[in-house]
């Protein structure tokens, strides 16, 4: 199964698992050794470029012990913060 190719998506993706990855002081080379990729499919991922299989990603997420669940509900704290700013703004104006 392939992810649904979205630019933002997949740039949301490839930052994560680059930043994840610096954070963790893990080489790209130490990376693809573990999740049994070549280093240039980690660099095609981190930079947006490669069509991964979602096993595949999810795989290098599971190396980096990153939580889908748990950034899942930082997402949706995020959008459920953004979508009360933005009524509260709407009230405010009178046309």
């Amino acid at each position: 199964m392939k992810i649904c190719r979205s630019d933002t998506a997949v740039s949301q993706i490839a930052k994560l698992i680059r930043d994840r990855r610096a954070d963790l002081q893990i080489t790209q080379d130490e990376l693809a050794r573990r999740v049994g990729l070549s280093r240039l499919s980690i660099i095609n991922i981190e930079a947006g470029r490669a069509n991964a299989k979602l096993s595949t990603i999810i795989g290098i997420l599971n190396v980096l012990k990153v939580s889908l669940e748990a950034r899942e509900k930082s997402y949706e704290r995020r959008i459920s913060g953004s979508n009360q700013q933005t009524r509260r703004n709407d009230g405010d104006i009178d046309g």
